[in-house]
């Protein structure tokens, strides 16, 4: 012999709060456990601090700082992508290094836009 039991009232309780944990949790919790991980992140990794000199040419780019150097080619380059502030340089399709454009000159900026462009790297550059 068996029963079935409908609209037990801690069903509906559990549903209310569940719908509430999961708002409290995507508006509230969930941005805080991200910016303690990145805190964590960032204090863990010591080159993130260091202060780079990057060097852009028509092989590629170089980054050298202090105890470490990389060098990475146009071929290797998944795709460029440049926004109001920034340029980011994608690996892969969810990796990219970043360059601010604060650093650059307009020169500069129209130079990397020219190689990039000469290199037939995917690419979504700002028209200026």
């Amino acid at each position: 012999m068996y029963f079935i039991i409908e609209n037990l009232f801690l069903y509906e309780m559990f549903y209310e709060f569940t719908s509430l944990f999961i708002v409290l949790f995507t508006l509230v919790f969930y941005p805080i456990l991200l910016y303690v991980r990145f805190q964590k992140f960032y204090r863990s990794h010591k080159i993130l601090g260091l202060r780079t000199i990057s060097e852009i040419d028509e092989k590629g780019f170089s980054d050298v700082g202090e105890g470490f150097e990389a060098k990475i080619l146009w071929e290797n380059i998944y795709k460029v992508k440049e926004l109001k502030n920034w340029i980011l340089v994608y690996h892969n399709s969810t990796a990219y290094g970043f360059l601010p454009k604060r650093v650059l000159s307009g020169n500069q900026i129209q130079e990397f836009r020219n190689i990039v462009t000469q290199k037939n790297i995917k690419s979504e550059l700002l028209k200026d």
